[in-house]
């Protein structure tokens, strides 16, 4: 039918972090925040900033590694001219 679609898939839901890691996460914002001078929340806020940008690092030299690689030789046999499609 004209105007329907299919609706669009949902992501499958993110599994909820354990009382260990958020006890973790907790306990790892504190210290930074003890460290940076500054409130539990804005060291998390740091945290997940830090997370995004070594992420952001990891994606770029991923894709420097694959802009890097060699590029394929090009086949130099000779073809004879039999082969090609104007000569069938």
């Amino acid at each position: 039918m004209p105007g329907k679609h299919r609706p669009a898939r949902k992501a499958p839901p993110k599994p909820k972090p354990t009382t260990a890691e958020r006890t973790r996460a907790l306990r790892e914002a504190f210290e930074l925040g003890l460290q940076m001078g500054c409130t539990p929340a804005e060291a998390a806020e740091e945290m997940a900033r830090r997370r995004a940008a070594a992420a952001s690092k990891a994606a770029r030299d991923r894709l420097r590694a694959i802009e890097s690689r060699p590029l394929p030789r090009p086949n130099t046999t000779p073809r004879s001219p039999a082969r090609d499609w104007w000569n069938l």
